[in-house]
């Protein structure tokens, strides 16, 4: 049995782990496929939040949280939702970019496809470290 824990703040840096720049920079990168052609929905989401955000920086967890929220919030636009699932913000705001709204698999695509690259690169990590038997450090709390 193994157990796998993702911790924050930089904690996995000093035994070899991926930085928080590292991981949003590859989820950047990662195209989303569709029938008609690639999408770079994650890229255009980041753009967005970084417009908003600046002078502060975006990560992946940002990009992962919005997408979270465009999906629950394009049901309000849509007035699809019962009441009991409709969030009441969406009765006092309105969509910016209607591209961000319009297709529910550019938003589930986008989150299936953050979810794989973080999942990818740590399953990367621990890959290494069982090869290197590089279990020092924070890596030997888990070990007991």
């Amino acid at each position: 049995m193994s157990i796998t824990v993702l911790m924050g703040a930089g904690s996995v840096i000093e035994i070899g782990g991926p930085t928080t720049n590292f991981i949003t920079d590859k989820i950047k990168l990662k195209a989303q496929i569709f029938l008609n052609g690639e999408q770079f929905f994650i890229k255009k989401v980041a753009s967005e939040l970084e417009k908003y955000y600046a002078p502060d920086t975006v990560n992946f967890e940002d990009i992962f949280h919005a997408l979270e929220q465009i999906d629950t919030y394009k049901s309000v636009w849509g007035s699809r939702a019962a009441k009991e699932f409709a969030p009441a913000f969406g009765a006092f705001s309105q969509a910016k970019d209607s591209v961000f709204f319009q297709n529910d698999i550019f938003i589930q695509e986008a989150k299936d496809d953050l979810i794989k690259v973080v999942a990818e690169m740590i399953y990367a990590y621990d890959k290494d470290c069982l090869e290197k038997k590089k279990m020092h450090g924070t890596h030997n709390f888990f070990k007991t």
